[in-house]
């Protein structure tokens, strides 16, 4: 059998041994120097691929953002809650950068409805709807752009008593 000495008491101990039957020490130093690099390295790649969006999809699932009840919830909690969301019309994606001035359109036990003037890709102006709904027991949001005229048209409309 091959031996060696215990690094720490000088004992005769096999060299295949991690630690000293005598002083009960490690007798192989560990290799920080290389477990650091490895864990650089990790942290590297894994930061080049959070900023590739690769981990997107999954941290939106676990999205630290939610909303209260809606009795509990204001304009401007639906307004933070919509911020980092993104639109599309089926060929293109924007991402919702931000909504200034969040008005509440309605509100009912089970509804809240706010609007707020959308800020996204450098285009100001528009308005986005954000819905904030209680259905079988479960919270619905949903947002969306509307037309201004529209609203104009829908609302005049109903003053009139047209359906």
């Amino acid at each position: 059998m091959k031996m060696k000495k215990c690094p720490h008491c000088s004992e005769e101990i096999l060299h295949s041994a991690k630690v000293c039957r005598f002083c009960n020490r490690k007798t192989q130093k560990s290799n920080i120097i290389l477990n650091m690099i490895g864990l650089g390295v990790l942290v590297w790649i894994t930061y080049g691929l959070n900023e590739r969006g690769y981990f997107d999809g999954f941290l939106n699932e676990f999205n630290s953002k939610s909303l209260g009840s809606i009795e509990e919830t204001t304009c401007n909690d639906l307004q933070e809650y919509t911020i980092g969301g993104k639109l599309s019309n089926g060929t293109d994606t924007w991402e919702i950068y931000d909504i200034r001035d969040s008005k509440e359109e309605s509100r009912t036990n089970n509804e809240l409805v706010c609007i707020g003037e959308l800020m996204w890709d450098g285009v100001s102006g528009v308005n986005l709807r954000m819905e904030l709904s209680e259905k079988g027991g479960k919270q619905w949001y949903e947002y969306r752009v509307v037309d201004e005229y529209k609203n104009i048209l829908e609302q005049f409309a109903e003053e009139m008593g047209i359906n």
